[in-house]
């Protein structure tokens, strides 16, 4: 059976001109002159490949072992690594009880603690390490649980820690070591105090703040004196939004100095220049990575910018780094089961572990994904 199918196929390579040269090989094979030799060889080569390919496999266990060992952070950091892997979606890793309700969530810079506001029970914003072991929690003076509502976190570079409370109207302020510093007021000549919502830092290490009670707008505070720099946007009062907002939520800022907002009831993402000017509007509509209640935004060193959608129950993922937004996927579902979102609000992002932090608001927990 064997010669035949082999004297078949050298008369159809004798019909083929660069394949010619293969006929009296196959004529050997056919007679079993060079059988021997050639299995042999062929053996030879396969362990010979079975070798190296367990040799590189090796080797690349130990420098990603290595690596991990000498700087505790995965492979997927090295810079060439991550960039190639930009439209790859993180996958979920684990998530840890305790918040109740959380909405805000933020790392200081170092990645140590990370703060949640929680706004149900205690109504207040609870400390973990790295390794989600509580350290304590942030309560200000001469509050109730029912007089107070802190609803977003920030961290500046110098470990202060910031919480918007929407039922006192300001912005409570604590030093790294957690005691209180004071309660940050921020007002227009036109309205007084302002009701802040969500809180950031800018690359300045300025306080960004949104307001949704009656400006809809978003500032640029000095965190010392709660004194307005900047501002953007008016409140939404038409069917041509433009640089109207409803109801205002997570905000970040890109290295080029461009803003972004989470219109919440506007159901799309602001993009600004840092003259205030408006300049476009994304995830909007019914198409591919659009939103429906766009919350928490959070931005990590490859230019892709989180967005929770509360409405959709997952956060979808843009990469900013062109002139206009491109969309990259989309991750998370609603249910509570691993993976699955119940109306989540907040996130914040290690860029050093690659890891993705998400306030899973209805489902009482912390979830975790990994890049």
């Amino acid at each position: 059976m064997i010669p035949r199918a082999l004297s078949k196929l050298s008369i159809f390579l004798s019909r083929i001109p660069f394949m010619v040269q293969l006929k009296s090989l196959l004529v050997a094979v056919k007679h079993k002159l060079l059988a021997v030799p050639i299995v042999a060889l062929l053996l030879a080569k396969t362990k010979l490949l079975v070798f190296a390919a367990l040799a590189a496999a090796f080797v690349a266990t130990a420098v990603i072992g290595g690596y991990y060992i000498i700087t505790k952070n995965p492979i997927t950091n090295l810079p060439g690594i991550r960039a190639l892997a930009k439209g790859i979606a993180p996958q979920y890793l684990t998530s840890f009880l305790g918040p109740n309700k959380p909405v805000g969530i933020a790392l200081s810079a170092d990645g140590s603690r990370l703060y949640v506001a929680q706004t149900a029970g205690d109504r207040t914003t609870l400390i973990y390490d790295n390794l989600f072991n509580p350290l304590g929690e942030l309560t200000p003076p001469n509050t109730t649980e029912a007089s107070r509502l802190p609803l977003y976190v920030a961290v500046d570079k110098e470990g202060v820690v910031y919480v918007t409370d929407r039922l006192r109207n300001v912005v409570d302020v604590y030093e790294p070591d957690g005691s209180y510093r004071m309660a940050l007021s921020i007002g227009l000549d036109s309205i007084g105090a302002i009701s802040p919502l969500a809180v950031g830092m800018g690359h300045d290490d300025d306080l960004i703040i949104t307001e949704g009670g009656g400006e809809n707008r978003m500032f640029k505070v000095d965190k010392f004196t709660g004194e307005i720099l900047s501002m953007w946007g008016t409140y939404l009062t038409s069917g041509t939004p433009g640089g109207d907002m409803q109801f205002p939520n997570g905000m970040a800022e890109d290295k080029k100095g461009r803003y972004y907002c989470a219109d919440g009831n506007g159901g799309r993402i602001t993009q600004w220049e840092g003259n205030g000017e408006f300049k476009l509007a994304f995830a909007l509509g019914e198409k591919e990575g659009s939103v429906g209640l766009p919350r928490g935004l959070a931005l990590d060193d490859l230019g892709r910018l989180h967005i929770v959608d509360a409405a959709t129950h997952n956060v979808v993922v843009y990469d900013i780094n062109g002139e206009e937004p491109k969309y990259l996927y989309t991750f998370g579902e609603f249910g509570i089961d691993n993976g699955q979102f119940n109306y989540p609000s907040g996130v914040a992002i290690d860029n050093r572990k690659g890891l993705v932090y998400v306030a899973d608001t209805f489902s009482h927990q912390v979830q975790v994904w990994a890049y």
